[in-house]
């Protein structure tokens, strides 16, 4: 099999494998080195980024999904590869749905937001939603929906420990 037949099988499996876990008739597997749980453990210890933040945001955005797209949004943490493509080449990163490769982009990015505003909040609001809609939320007290949900299921992890 030549390389193009390669690519193209690799494609069509994917792409086949996601229709049966969509219909209900196979269920998602991943040869993982890590688990996704150790991989938050290991990330969030390196970048200082709470744990249980990291694991809700999985939660939320892919339900633990590594291969979830929506538009430019890639992977577990949905990390949008339109405006993290710097980030991602900074990293060396060219996998978007690898899921320690997803996992370190997105909370880098949740390292540079703590970094530069320190409220949880806040920080939680620009991850999840457009800068402006954030700053207004956030001008007007109020948490929005999304990163409330966010806020919610970190809480909810922590306590199950």
């Amino acid at each position: 099999m030549n390389e193009t037949h390669s690519i193209l099988w690799q494609t069509v499996g994917k792409g086949l494998i996601t229709i049966l876990i969509v219909l209900g008739l196979a269920t998602p597997t991943f040869a993982l080195e890590k688990s996704i749980e150790e991989i938050v453990e290991e990330v969030s210890a390196e970048y200082d980024v709470d744990k249980f933040l990291i694991s809700a945001i999985i939660e939320h955005e892919s339900r633990g999904d590594p291969t979830v797209s929506n538009g430019s949004c890639k992977g577990l943490m949905q990390v949008d590869n339109y405006w993290h493509k710097d980030r991602a080449e900074r990293l060396d990163i060219s996998d978007w749905y690898d899921p320690e490769s997803n996992i370190i982009l997105g909370t880098d990015y949740l390292a540079e937001l703590f970094e530069d505003y320190e409220d949880y909040s806040l920080v939680v609001m620009l991850y999840a939603t457009n800068h402006d809609e954030a700053f207004d939320y956030y001008d007007r007290g109020i948490i929005e929906p999304t990163a409330m949900e966010i806020i919610d299921l970190a809480e909810q992890l922590r306590l199950e420990v």
